[in-house]
């Protein structure tokens, strides 16, 4: 159905470096979301808008689409869209036209496709239920993972992220659900509130509830919310996460107001990303932030009763030095992190950071030295990596793994149980 185009729009014609200016007044709907990708700035929800001049104009483009739109997605350099419960359309043109790419079957009780994830080459797909879909031709195919957890039935997914063979799904009224094993198995596993929201950083996984948590190698959620402010003693939640370049931005809200923070440093430290945005009432909305082009976008939707005037599309200048891909973040130091999970079986991921090209050799041993797999060897461009080890030939026991380069060489032991 072709939607009537929204004529009334309040464009900004100055920009101040220093706050948050008002592109839009378009009220797109309470679940709007938006995303970029090559310059072009896409708003989406009851309608879908289109910028390809920093958020000066914009064009409605819902009638690109049989159906409403859930989420549009880059994917190694190719447009993805959703489009009704599990259709797939992608864009060469920035989004002027769609084709067909595909469709996501779904089994019995998957209700419809939310929204993308990437890990590497592989595409995930997260259905409001119980499967999370993943696809190694971009879109075209796809293997469903079933999320079987014991005791919970009528599952209802809010958000995920994947990073090898760590998934880690918030779900309503369960918080985060993780596998270690690729989908094969999964455990509630929350800090003293329910994840309600996560996201890939540096291959890490983060998560927002009331506060900000990093999960860590040995599956454990450590508080990182330093500079998070806390009111009337109830704390902010956490909301909206992504990650760009060496940031991570996370909109916080508490009942009557919020703000945008960002850190620098894996979310150890926050601060907040400028000044005039409006104290605001969001609901529970995911993906309603983007950075372009060194500008954070923001939409923002506020119920008129207590932010009369609030709902649009924001934006504001972000240090562009650290607008880099997530794969290609430049680390300052060679750094082998522990394996995950610990202990494993069969498999587990193997990550570590480059701060120049080189030649790497992964090699793991046997406690008398022996050397038993050479899970890698080759060269690798500067930023973060993580291989996947699969000990399925091996016995259980103690096991050491090296990470070997020109100027450094470092171990870590772990451990396989059968």
């Amino acid at each position: 159905m072709i939607k009537m185009f929204l004529a009334a729009m309040l464009v900004a014609t100055s920009f101040n470096f220093a706050q948050w200016i008002k592109l839009s007044d378009v009220d797109l709907g309470a679940t709007t979301k938006i995303a970029s990708f090559n310059g072009a700035i896409f708003a989406y929800g009851d309608k879908v808008y289109k910028s390809t001049d920093k958020g000066t104009n914009w064009s409605d483009i819902t009638a690109n689409f049989p159906d409403d739109v859930y989420c549009i997605y880059n994917h190694n350099g190719d447009l993805l869209a959703i489009s009704g419960i599990n259709t797939i359309y992608s864009s060469e043109d920035l989004g002027d036209s769609w084709q067909l790419r595909g469709s996501v079957v779904l089994s019995g009780g998957n209700g419809a496709i939310l929204n993308f994830e990437t890990d590497g080459d592989l595409l995930y797909a997260l259905s409001n239920r119980e499967s999370i879909f993943r696809s190694s031709d971009n879109g075209k195919s796809w293997d469903e993972l079933l999320i079987v957890v014991d005791g919970a039935t009528n599952l209802l997914p809010l958000d995920f992220a994947v990073s090898a063979n760590l998934i880690v799904v918030a779900a309503s009224s369960l918080g985060a659900i993780i596998s270690t094993d690729a989908g094969s198995t999964w455990a509630i596993n929350n800090p003293e509130s329910l994840i309600g929201q996560v996201v890939k950083h540096n291959g890490e996984i983060f998560g927002g509830t009331y506060g900000f948590y990093k999960l860590n190698s040995s599956g454990s959620w450590e508080v990182w919310k330093d500079g998070i402010p806390e009111g009337g003693g109830i704390s902010y939640s956490v909301k909206g996460m992504i990650s760009s370049g060496g940031k991570i931005f996370a909109a916080v809200s508490s009942l009557f107001n919020g703000y945008v923070y960002n850190s620098d440093n894996s979310g150890q430290n926050w601060v907040e990303t400028d000044s005039g945005l409006p104290q605001y009432i969001t609901t529970g909305s995911t993906n309603f932030l983007t950075v372009s082009e060194g500008e954070l976008y923001a939409y923002m939707y506020g119920l008129s009763l207590f932010a009369p005037g609030f709902t649009g599309i924001y934006k504001t200048s972000v240090d562009v030095s650290t607008q880099l891909e997530e794969k290609n973040h430049l680390p300052e130091k060679f750094e082998l992190f522990q394996n995950y999970p610990n202990p494993f079986n069969p498999s587990t991921t193997i990550g570590f950071n480059l701060p120049t090209n080189n030649y790497i050799v992964i090699s793991v041993y046997n406690l008398t030295g022996e050397l038993v797999a050479s899970p890698y060897k080759g060269d690798l461009s500067a930023g973060y990596h993580s291989i996947r080890f699969d000990a399925s030939e091996l016995p259980s026991g103690t096991y050491f793994y090296s990470v070997y380069g020109a100027g450094f060489s470092e171990s870590r032991k772990m451990l396989l149980v059968k």
